[in-house]
């Protein structure tokens, strides 16, 4: 049989993706999840699961997500690099295959996306946290797809049947699943919170994230609080697809009138953070083009996005991750990654610092605003 000769802790260092040892005698591992973004990925030496999203991973299907690649993919990467013994057409039992359901076009994932925002609204206490907190005009965001997450399971049933009854099956849709006790299609379960779309570079939806409700994040025994962000995704349950580190896109958008497609107004400049809302709402304030990736460690997807941007005439990306990176060293490794991936592709890379009593660069934009200061910003990075 066929030999699978890597071990997941190989697959991290090929990936370049941090990791740390739980249990040298067991051989136990804990990792960011690709699928989610959590670090909430528990592995031994040759599988896992992410206790998050419910995504298990092999050697195969982990280097599939975190290269954004398929398994077949992956298959021949690892052949490539000697990691596989193809003298039969099987692998052996340390593969321990898993079958995933691939994610549909991202057409067919608009297509479901938009019939899933279609079928929620936007409560009245979200509603005020965008127009109080926030300073944004609810509706804005509610015409952007921003939804409140659908707590009560009959309609989480209503949404998933909806996009079965237009678009005829639910598989490839991270997110969507068939419930194994009533066989409906149904929407996974997600806490309170707001459901956040992750835009591609012609406007369309690749999938969503769940920014949980502050009241319902529960700190763990160590008195942290959970994560805020949970992606919406459905890997490992029937006809369920897990999700993926999709970049986002926040900007002013035109239609190529020869093709028809939306393409973002981006001149020579663009800035990245870290969660599509910081970026939609930072674009709302600045008005200048920004990228958003679910979590700094999220960078494989971002490196095909900045070469296609660089086609276009994109020259300098200005770095607006959280100014926690002053203490948090995972953050600065993935500054200096992004940074090595810019000169790679020769495009300039700058870091933004401003007032560390403001986290986000959406926080300090609005501080701006409020002291009459936001021109001047605009101007500097215009």
């Amino acid at each position: 049989m066929a030999d699978l000769k890597i071990t997941m802790p190989e697959v991290f260092e090929m990936c370049n993706w941090d990791y740390k040892l739980l249990s040298a005698s067991k051989h136990e591992y804990k990792t960011i999840c690709p699928a989610c973004n959590h670090k909430t990925l528990e592995v031994n030496d040759f599988v896992g699961q992410c206790w998050n999203c419910s995504e298990k991973f092999n050697a195969i299907s982990f280097i599939a997500k975190a290269c954004g690649i398929d398994n077949k993919a992956a298959y021949k990467k690892l052949i490539k690099e000697g990691k596989i013994d193809t003298s039969s057409n099987s692998i052996s039992s340390n593969y321990h295959g898993i079958e995933e359901n691939p994610m549909a076009d991202i057409d067919k994932r608009h297509k479901a996306n938009q019939i899933i925002i279609d079928n929620l609204f936007l409560s009245k206490n979200h509603k005020k946290e965008f127009s109080l907190k926030r300073g944004v005009p609810a509706d804005l965001f509610y015409s952007m797809g921003y939804r409140s997450y659908p707590t009560d399971k009959q309609l989480r049933f209503k949404v998933a049947k909806a996009v079965k009854d237009n678009m005829g099956f639910i598989s490839g849709i991270p997110g969507l699943y068939t419930d194994k006790k009533t066989g409906m299609p149904t929407l996974c379960w997600r806490k309170r919170g707001i459901l956040v779309p992750y835009r591609d570079i012609h406007y369309r939806i690749q999938g969503f994230q769940n920014r949980k409700d502050e009241s319902v994040r529960e700190k763990d025994k160590d008195g942290k609080l959970e994560n805020k962000y949970d992606h919406v995704s459905s890997g490992g349950k029937k006809d369920g697809t897990s999700s993926s580190a999709f970049v986002h896109f926040a900007c002013d958008f035109y239609v190529e009138w020869k093709t028809k497609e939306r393409w973002p107004r981006i001149n020579d400049s663009v800035f990245l953070t870290e969660g599509a809302m910081k970026a939609d709402i930072a674009h709302y304030y600045s008005g200048l083009p920004f990228l958003a990736i679910p979590g700094v460690n999220a960078r494989t997807q971002l490196e095909k996005v900045l070469i296609k941007l660089k086609e276009r005439g994109v020259t300098k990306l200005y770095d607006c991750f959280d100014m926690d990176y002053l203490t948090n060293e995972s953050v600065q490794k993935a500054r200096n990654s992004i940074k090595e991936m810019c000169e790679q592709h020769d495009i300039s890379y700058e870091a933004i610092l401003w007032d560390e009593k403001y986290k986000g660069i959406d926080d300090y934009l609005i501080y701006l605003s409020k002291i009459d200061k936001l021109d001047d910003f605009k101007i500097k990075y215009k």
